[in-house]
């Protein structure tokens, strides 16, 4: 599992999982979309805590700065 996402991405999906979390158990959103939105929320903490998202994967996308090698001479 290669890390994919960029810094802003993974503290941005980290915000998200709090979010969504908080909605969920601070009662503001219940039923069919609280179950959702929990859902959403472990998606968010998986993929934030892992700097990877599958479906950037599939597309073969990245949101990591790449580590560019620099010659001195």
């Amino acid at each position: 599992m290669k890390k994919n996402l960029g810094k802003a991405h993974t503290v941005l999906r980290l915000f998200l999982a709090v979010l969504c979390a908080y909605l969920y158990f601070g009662e503001v959103i219940t039923g069919a979309w609280g179950v959702v939105m929990l859902l959403l929320a472990f998606l968010y903490l998986f993929t934030g805590l892992t700097s990877y998202a599958p479906l950037y994967d599939i597309f073969n996308m990245s949101t990591r700065r790449s580590k560019k090698k620099v010659d001195n001479p």
